[in-house]
């Protein structure tokens, strides 16, 4: 067998590391990481290995040579171009003409790789993926697989709502040379994206074999941090590094790694996890702990290193501060008595003045920021979330794509109308065109979007002392879980075009937003005069909007307790009915009253996937067709579902689903109450069941496999439980949303109970990570 290493990674997120370094050639320890790869392929019995190169190939070449020296046999084959990794193994073709194995260059990993092999050739497979357990697989392909280890499901980098297993695609892959004709030749092509869901829907002999041991994915500066102190501390089969010498005068407390030829001055003390990489000199009287120094790196008298990293041949002056999470780019300069504050970054070959203090990454880079963990990009004001962090995030919205046109809408606030305006100015700074739709509220923003023909939008509100920033497609939709992850890495990295003089575009403003949500409520039905309704909205913006699209319409306004239908419309734009008798009807019956209202206007009706299963019963009898649509899709690929839920607006907006909902009643001369006896005799329950994060994807694996029947799998779980129907969605905090359909009330939260236990008692008994991914 032949092995293939993929080390064509540029290692954008973990700049400034990589400024001038490929990924496969940062140091874990004492050694480049793509090394750890060589011996594991050498030590599994495979020598004849094929290495594929793009960004900056010379360094790897240079370093590795024939591999001889490291009892192999090297050959590379450089993309010219990026050709992903699918493209970039098959550019290697020519030398794969047996059985081989691809392993990634810049991760970390002590599988028994003859275990795999093994397991390959017993199941005659095709391709066989390396699956390792983990607790958070959101930066890695899901995969499920059947007792026999047939891949049944794979998912790439899914959002939370489409985790359905703990069990990670590793990026070791075990194939057989036939596989790669699958492969076209010359352009972009992914193994997770593109073979591998095309070999599974033909029904090739797709395998996945769960491996034992350590696995880290460096996908960042925290996780590279972490890699090295796992090396050190002996949590990996690798042998650690002898026991570091102590100097006279120098204090050394181990686990660390010290070159032979450090210079240590006397006073100094080398803490815990500690790498000094060859040539480095440490003054007298420093204090280095928990950090890695690269080759050559100079440190002055009294400084404190503490958590930090120095890249190659950084200089560090006399009684230097660096900070946890601090970083210093190759060949920088720090004066005197600098400070570098937590997870700054200073690019390479940056020069900081005596006395500087950092608080801000320099020139690029920055810690990872997570801005879609709680759904949309939120903090403190002042604290968190200040103008530059605005217009960081309005650049890297602007630069999903080119010449995006981003409409922003705020509260009405002093705070978020500030920040609105360093949104706009962020927009612009990346070359896109912001409009500024001035105050209003969020469904007049997503609403603006579709009518002005923008690409997405965004709305500022500040609440309880935090200010949230609501993103939506062009659709006013929320955003593909793609462009997420796009705005989400051009934030954390900074690492965003700026537009030139040429390429500003000019600003803009529309002050009729509002007014034109209101025509529109009017126009989607004809008059309705004489109807009487409650409306109850703590938005006081959108309740007045309401309250006047609803007089345009002749329907008057009800005071609390009035016979009439109520309506209240909740913070997060959520719609609750009220029967004239009082009676609140269920989020199911209200889907369900919303469907009807639809269908008789239309013969093709868009609500989102986890409306309840007796909607695709109600499109049967109405004759008209259920188009479901994802709350928060992969990528857009269901564009024409997403454009006619827009244009229906009847699920997208609370506003809409009232007018809709009493034209519908006054059509059939109907009550809410005689509408709701109508609908089909189900009972509905709902519930969150909060659980540690690091355990929830073990947890879903779990109840997936307890499951007797079979398991509809696309946000969240979906599964039949006898006649009642049971959907679990694990969201993107540490919680899971349960939901339950039954013939009756009772029943359903009989079930919801017993799933929220089910859930519960899983993640208390799930595997837990620790350091990096154990299997």
């Amino acid at each position: 067998m032949k092995g293939i290493i993929m080390a064509g990674g540029a290692g954008s997120r973990l700049r400034p590391l990589t400024c001038k370094l490929p990924k496969p050639m940062v140091r874990v320890v004492d050694r480049p990481v793509m090394q750890y790869s060589v011996d594991l392929l050498r030590r599994g019995g495979i020598t004849d290995i094929g290495v594929t190169t793009q960004y900056l190939p010379r360094k790897i070449e240079q370093y590795f040579g024939s591999g001889e020296k490291f009892g192999v046999s090297l050959r590379y084959f450089e993309e010219r171009s990026p050709l992903g990794t699918a493209g970039s193994v098959k550019n290697a073709q020519e030398f794969l003409d047996e059985s081989f194995l691809v392993i990634s260059g810049d991760a970390l990993c002590d599988f028994d790789l003859t275990a795999a092999v093994r397991f390959h050739r017993e199941r005659k497979a095709d391709v066989t993926l390396v699956l390792a357990r983990v607790d958070t697989p959101l930066d890695y392909g899901v995969v499920m697989t059947d007792r026999q280890g047939r891949v049944t499901r794979f998912l790439e980098k899914p959002g939370w709502d489409g985790v359905f297993a703990d069990t990670a695609n590793t990026g070791i892959y075990l194939m057989e040379p036939h596989v790669l004709d699958e492969i076209p030749e010359g352009r972009m092509f992914d193994f997770s994206k593109d073979l591998f869901p095309k070999l599974l829907a033909r029904g090739a002999k797709l395998y996945g074999f769960l491996a034992d041991g350590y696995w880290c994915d460096i996908g960042d500066v925290e996780v590279y941090r972490r890699a090295n102190a796992d090396v050190l501390r002996g949590a990996t089969r690798f042998p650690a590094p002898a026991a570091a010498p102590s100097p006279v005068g120098v204090t050394v407390h181990g686990p660390c790694c010290i070159a032979p030829d450090c210079e240590i001055g006397e006073g100094a003390v080398i803490g815990p996890l500690t790498v000094l990489s060859a040539g480095c000199r440490v003054g007298a009287g420093c204090v280095v702990e928990r950090s890695l120094v690269g080759a050559g790196c100079v440190i002055g008298a009294d400084c404190e290193l503490r958590g930090a990293i120095l890249c190659d041949g950084a200089r560090l002056g006399e009684r230097v501060g660096l900070q946890p999470g601090a970083v210093v780019g190759e060949s920088c300069a720090v004066g005197d008595d600098a400070v570098l504050r937590e997870n700054v970054k200073i690019w390479a070959g940056l020069t900081l003045p005596q006395g500087a203090c950092v608080r801000e990454n320099l020139v690029r880079g920055g810690p990872r920021a997570c801005l879609f963990e709680q759904q949309c990009p939120s903090g403190r004001f002042g604290e968190e979330i200040t103008p530059e962090f605005a217009s960081r995030l309005g650049a890297s919205f602007a630069g999903v794509e080119k010449g995006l046109r981003l409409a922003v809408q705020h509260d009405g606030s002093a705070a978020c109308a500030m920040l609105a305006q360093s949104l706009l100015a962020g927009i612009r700074s990346a070359g896109g065109e912001a409009l500024d739709l001035e105050s209003g509220f969020d469904g007049a923003l997503r609403q603006s979007v579709c009518d002005l023909h923008c690409d997405g939008g965004v709305f500022l509100a500040a609440a309880a002392g935090e200010i949230r920033f609501s993103l939506c497609d062009r659709y006013g939709l929320t955003l593909p879980r793609e462009w997420e992850r796009k705005i989400d890495m051009a934030f954390s990295r900074e690492d965003f075009e700026r537009a030139g003089l040429d390429g500003l575009q000019p600003a803009a403003r529309y002050s009729g937003s509002v007014q034109d949500y209101e025509r529109g409520l009017a126009g989607l039905v004809d008059p309705l005069t004489g109807l009487c309704c409650r409306i109850e909205c703590k938005n006081t913006a959108l309740f007045k909007s309401l309250v006047r699209a609803l007089s345009r319409l002749g329907v008057s306004i009800g005071a609390r307790g009035e016979q009439a239908p109520g309506f209240a419309v909740g913070e997060d734009g959520s719609l609750t009915l009220t029967d004239e008798t009082g009676r609140t009807l269920s989020p199911g019956e209200r889907d369900a009253a919303l469907f009807l209202a639809a269908a008789a206007r239309t013969a093709e009706v868009a609500a989102f996937y986890q409306a309840p299963v007796c909607l695709d019963a109600l499109a049967h009898e109405c004759g008209v067709t259920l188009r479901r649509v994802l709350m928060t899709p992969a990528d857009r690929g269901d564009e024409a579902a997403r454009a006619l839920m827009a244009a229906q607006r009847v699920y997208k907006d609370a506003g809409a689903g009232i007018v809709v909902l009493l034209d519908y009643l006054h059509r059939e001369g109907k009550t809410l109450s005689q509408l709701r006896a109508q609908l089909p005799g189900r009972g509905y329950a709902a519930r969150e069941v909060p659980v540690d994060g690091r355990r929830k994807s073990a947890a879903m694996r779990a109840l997936i496999e307890s499951c007797a029947g079979p398991c509809e799998l696309v946000e969240g779980a979906r599964f039949q439980s006898g006649d009642a129907v049971v959907v679990v969605v694990p969201q993107r905090a540490g919680r899971f949303t349960v939901r339950v359909e039954a013939p009756d009330s009772e029943l359903a939260e009989e079930l919801c109970g017993f799933y929220c236990g089910e859930l519960a008692r899983f993640a208390e008994d799930g595997p837990l990570d620790k350091g990096g991914q154990q299997g």
